[in-house]
């Protein structure tokens, strides 16, 4: 009986140590997968973007943070001061499909140069670098363009032919009744890197 139990044992001890020899690791975790229907679920799959934080025209020598403008009083608002450049949150947001609008004053109330001053010499080819704290976007300018300064929003989210940025300031002739230029300048850029 004595011999058995240790026969017993032995066998036992045997298999734990053959089991424990011969494992090989899971392939997978056993879970039966079955697609689920959360909200949000597949949104989290999604690219995250990020609202711009800075702009560099390194032919123009501009180089700065900026500001986050929204809607005020039915019409896209602009930035808080001649030298600052913002952000308009009604866009897309950096590298996102759709235009990144980027807006900056034309000039000053005494008529001296603003920080989009300059924006009417860029040409097609010239870059942009757009950041957001964490990546950078470079964009491409397509072409430019004075459009009526009534125009509707609409000409700004134009289709650029993938992910775009669109730099808007004044331009045109300075009409002192309405406070205001007649014109925009659009600057196109389409997403290259």
């Amino acid at each position: 009986m004595v011999a058995f139990i240790v026969a017993l044992g032995v066998l036992v001890l045997g298999f734990n140590v053959t089991k424990a020899k011969a494992s090989v690791p899971e392939t997978d975790t056993g879970f039966v997968w079955r697609e689920m229907s959360r909200p949000g679920f597949t949104t989290m799959l999604k690219p995250v973007y990020l609202p711009p934080k800075t702009i560099n025209i390194g032919r123009l020598g501009i180089n700065q943070e900026l500001e986050e403008v929204g809607v005020v009083g039915g019409r896209i608002g602009v930035p808080s001061n001649w030298q600052s450049v913002a952000y308009f949150n009604g866009g897309s947001r950096a590298g996102e499909a759709g235009n990144t609008i980027i807006v900056g004053h034309y000039d000053d109330n005494q008529g001296l140069p603003a920080a989009f001053w300059s924006i009417k010499t860029l040409e097609a080819g010239d870059q942009i670098v757009i950041g957001d704290g964490h990546r950078s976007f470079t964009y491409q300018v397509l072409d430019k363009a004075y459009i009526p300064a009534d125009s509707s929003s609409e000409t700004l989210m134009q289709d650029l032919g993938g992910p775009g940025l669109v730099l808007v300031t004044c331009g045109g002739n300075w009409n002192p009744g309405r406070h205001s230029y007649s014109l925009r300048l659009l600057v196109k850029a389409k997403l290259t890197s």
